[in-house]
């Protein structure tokens, strides 16, 4: 069976929530107050996001300045991801709760998947379906 290109199209959309990519900074802390702290000294433009990573952040984006990606947008927290997805490129998330941590984000740039840089894979992927015997 030969694969057309809008079964290609059709899967590629079927799955472009899996391939989205994105950059966002990250602060967590389990001090919500110094969370609180932060978002307004952020905001207020008292100091960088990545002061306030580097300085106060409790997992490895401290190093980075909080930077994390690109990643897979999926691969985060889905709590995180929802925020990510639904949030502008720049805008600072007030500190809400994941687990133990209260979190503090910022999306740096949401990277949509494109169908021309996944069609082959797909192609093959759909082919080799279609060679398997059900």
């Amino acid at each position: 069976m030969t694969v057309t290109k809008t079964q290609v199209r059709n899967h590629f959309l079927k799955i472009k929530d899996h391939l989205d990519e994105v950059v966002y900074s990250l602060i967590r802390t389990q001090d919500h107050d110094m969370a609180d702290e932060m978002f307004l000294r952020i905001r207020e433009n008292e100091a960088t996001f990545a002061q306030m990573a580097r300085l106060y952040s409790e997992g490895p984006e401290a190093r980075t300045g909080g930077v994390v990606g690109p990643v897979p947008l999926p691969s985060a927290h889905p709590l995180i991801t929802e925020k990510l997805r639904s949030t502008p490129v720049g805008r600072v998330i007030k500190p809400f709760w994941v687990k133990q941590y209260s979190v503090i984000l910022r999306v740096e740039d949401l990277i949509q998947a494109r169908l021309e840089d996944h069609e082959e894979g797909i192609l093959e992927f759909l082919e080799g379906r279609a060679a398997s015997p059900s």
